[in-house]
């Protein structure tokens, strides 16, 4: 294979820019991500890369062999732009970071070998939910995934950590065998010395500013926690597109002297945070569908307490009071209580901060990403095993 095309969310050049002006990285590994595109292109394979931009259209050689392909927000769904872009790039085997129905389309009509590498929880459809447009759209995007994923030019179907891989397979039939579950570089964990909850509760929240992520039902915790006397200290990391009605909420609710909208910070600072901070908050709602958020593996790695809420992709991973706390999503008052946990009960911060190192441990399931790329690189048709070598089924059987 001579040439690859990647498809995917990440804006490739933007962070390359950054890096070169001496920026730090705005999610984990991102850097070591980058870095490996770089590494892997020329020596006779030539990357293209497209993503979706806010500007204008543009390709960019921006290092020998690694070509970047802006594509406006509003044609990122065209049906000709999947043909385009394989055409373009005259690409022998493509790379499907996104479960993009018309992109896979496109591959598999062209009858090139993919690796479909997601970090996507896939959800069934509910009877109730047929009555609504964004439920009859996700049901037709899961029709047309359980075909394009088996079909016979998809080499193996990768998804970040267990929840996902598992509902790869649940929910859109995709065999064990095809399913490669894979993991980013692993977290040192910082023991934590200083004491928690000095005069009030501090809680850190990193990730999309949205009531689909749980922002609001924080926000509505918080002011309950406040209304019963608590003193608390909100920081929000990240951007969304609930931020705006959400800050008029905060001010609507009487929080603006303690919370702060930070918007997108590197990932440093936001880490530096969560060190000092007595919770990680990850409210997420169930129909915001993601894999194992980063957020509590980070907060893990600075020994910080983890609050979340009983999202099916990732709660089953924790013991309630054990490894972390666990709230009712969508509803402000389980949350609230669940934080103020930490503040009433003497030692509940402590232990859990204590168990870190053996919760991050655990939440570990899958190949390095990097791995599964080499693997793909070197045999995109998946000839030599390495499908099944590092496959769900395979791992699963491990695991007992």
């Amino acid at each position: 294979m001579k040439k690859l095309l990647i498809f995917q969310y990440g804006d490739v050049r933007t962070a390359m820019r950054n890096f070169n002006a001496g920026g730090t990285e705005t999610y984990y590994d991102q850097r070591r991500a980058v870095a490996y595109l770089q590494e892997r292109a020329g020596d006779g394979l030539t990357i293209s890369v497209a993503y979706p931009v806010a500007e204008d259209a543009y390709e960019d050689e921006v290092t020998p062999g690694l070509h970047c392909i802006g594509v406006p927000v509003r044609h990122f769904y065209d049906s000709d732009l999947g043909p385009e872009l394989i055409a373009r790039s005259g690409a022998e085997a493509a790379i499907v970071a996104a479960p993009h129905v018309k992109m896979l389309r496109a591959v598999r009509t062209a009858g090139l070998p993919v690796f479909a590498n997601f970090a996507d929880v896939f959800r069934p459809v509910r009877p109730w939910e047929l009555s609504r447009s964004e439920g009859l759209r996700r049901m037709r995007d899961n029709i047309a995934l359980r075909r394009l994923l088996r079909a016979p030019n998809v080499t193996a179907v990768g998804n970040h950590s267990l929840g996902a891989s598992r509902s790869l397979h649940k929910v859109l039939g995709v065999p064990k065998e095809r399913i490669t579950p894979w993991e980013w570089t692993s977290f040192e964990v910082t023991p934590r010395h200083q004491p928690f909850c000095e005069g009030g509760l501090s809680i850190v929240y990193a990730g999309g500013i949205s009531e689909a992520k749980g922002v609001g039902d924080l926000l509505r915790a918080v002011a309950g926690l406040h209304d019963r006397g608590l003193r608390i200290r909100l920081v929000l990391f990240g951007e969304g597109p609930d931020r705006l009605p959400l800050e008029e909420e905060t001010e609507r609710l009487g929080l603006t002297s303690f919370t702060r909208f930070a918007g997108l910070r590197p990932n440093a600072e936001v880490r530096a945070a969560m060190a000092e901070a007595d919770a990680v908050a990850v409210p997420s709602r169930p129909v915001y569908a993601e894999a194992l958020p980063n957020v509590i593996s980070e907060a893990l790695s600075v020994s910080t307490p983890v609050v979340i809420t009983d999202h099916p992709a990732f709660a089953f991973r924790f013991t309630h009071d054990e490894d972390a706390l666990i709230a009712r999503s969508g509803d402000p008052g389980s949350l609230g209580r669940t934080l103020g946990r930490l503040y009433h009960e003497p030692g509940l911060a402590r232990r859990l901060s204590d168990a870190a190192p053996r919760v991050l441990s655990g939440l570990r399931f899958g190949t390095l990403w990097y791995d599964l790329m080499d693997n793909f690189l070197g045999d995109p048709r998946g000839e030599s095993g390495w499908v099944d070598r590092h496959s769900f089924a395979r791992m699963e059987a491990a695991r007992g």
